[in-house]
């Protein structure tokens, strides 16, 4: 029974490395990042922990890891980076994905969420603001609560995927925004909060 007990305890500690440790660390993007479409930008990962490699994909997401799209894929083992342009598209969820194939499990490493966008601001704070917006994804009825302790007044536009501008909402006062589907299709989209020519916040919802 006591040498039982020892092998569990083996056992769950040896899980418990294996889970903290990584295999394969992604050095960029990590998150955070502004990027414009179709800009150029270098993804650059390192191996971690060797098995037995046959080779590297790397996915992209442009809804926070909801759903991926293949970038490149069979991408030589020995080779730590590759230049992609990146898609004519707008998110603030963007996130890449670096993936090592091997002969039994694979490993992978995904990058917190960075931005695609050519939507310009006159002034933008260093720090913007992310919205609230509940329920998320939504399906008939959703939210946008803002901090707006002072009344002042903004203004909210939603764009779709292609970053176009689908619908605008001005002189907005309070701090909780109905948000109406109306004829919005299924998909994501992205909404900006100007007060006067700064961008004071930003966020993204999903309609299922």
């Amino acid at each position: 029974m006591f040498i039982l007990r020892i092998s569990v305890t083996l056992f769950i500690l040896l899980i418990t490395i294996s889970s903290i440790m990584a295999h394969v660390d992604l050095l960029n993007p990590n998150g955070g990042e502004t990027y414009n479409p179709g800009q150029i930008i270098q993804i650059e990962w390192q191996e971690v922990l060797r098995h037995e490699p046959l080779n590297w994909d790397i996915l992209f997401s442009s809804d926070g890891g909801v759903s991926w799209d293949t970038v490149k894929s069979n991408i030589p083992i020995s080779t730590m980076n590759y230049s992609w342009e990146l898609p004519n598209i707008v998110t603030l969820a963007g996130r890449i994905k670096i993936v090592q194939d091997n002969v039994d499990v694979d490993y992978e490493d995904i990058s917190d969420d960075f931005v695609i966008s050519s939507v310009t601001v006159l002034n933008q704070p260093n720090e913007v603001k992310k919205v609230k917006v509940y329920p998320n994804p939504i399906t008939d009825f959703s939210l946008i609560e803002i901090e707006n302790p002072g009344n002042s007044s903004h203004t909210i536009t939603v764009y779709n995927s292609r970053g176009q501008p689908i619908r605008t909402l001005q002189d907005i006062k309070t701090n909780r925004i109905p948000l109406e589907l109306g004829n919005l299709s299924k998909g994501i989209y992205f909404f900006q909060l100007n007060s006067n020519t700064e961008l004071y916040m930003k966020g993204n919802f999903i309609i299922q």
